[in-house]
């Protein structure tokens, strides 16, 4: 039997997960081989800075607050629900 993650277990995964994510998507910027900067990746959004996304990213923050902005993070990293299940 697995041991049940606590609340910061699961926001250490999830953050090394969406950095993974961001490191790996498809280029946004002129010159990357793929991925994109935190800069690249919080433009546009209202509620998350590039430091927040960095501590969202070593487990120091959660989303608990901006469930809008974990969705359109998903969406530039190109996360499809189709993509998701199959992992």
């Amino acid at each position: 039997m697995a041991a049940k993650r606590g609340a910061t277990g699961r926001r250490l995964e999830l953050g090394i997960q969406l950095k993974q994510l961001r490191e790996n998507c498809p280029p946004v910027e002129p010159g990357r081989a793929r991925g994109m900067t935190r800069k690249a990746a919080v433009r546009g959004l209202k509620a998350l800075s590039e430091a927040s996304l960095a501590r969202i990213e070593n487990g120091e923050l959660n989303f608990r607050r901006n469930v809008g902005d974990l969705r359109t993070l998903l969406k530039k990293y190109d996360v499809t629900m189709k993509s998701w299940s199959s992992s």
